[in-house]
């Protein structure tokens, strides 16, 4: 039997991609979020991925991510950044 695909959810906020993902079938093998709240809300829902990090992903490289989960091997990487209305990027110039 072939091993299920792998993924990386980055800002993971409560789960939704990662839930979407595993029911399709697919291994999450880490969740990237800097919200402390929605990161304690994935770990209750998501025991079983390993690494889950409250972190903000500016903060490290690809390398130092690597490192952090043991692997360089992944089939997919989502992402789900903030809507604008609750980001705070680009706020400095009224965009």
């Amino acid at each position: 039997m072939k091993p299920p695909l792998t993924f990386i959810d980055l800002f993971c906020g409560c789960g939704g991609f990662s839930l979407g993902l595993q029911r399709a079938g697919l291994k999450g093998l880490a969740a990237i979020d800097s919200n402390r709240l929605a990161i304690q809300v994935f770990q209750a829902n998501f025991k079983d991925i390993a690494h889950v990090l409250e972190q903000d992903l500016t903060a490290f490289t690809p390398l130092e991510l690597e490192t952090m989960i043991g692997t360089s091997e992944v089939d997919l990487i989502v992402g789900g950044p903030p809507c604008q209305g609750f980001s705070t990027a680009r706020q400095v110039d009224g965009a």
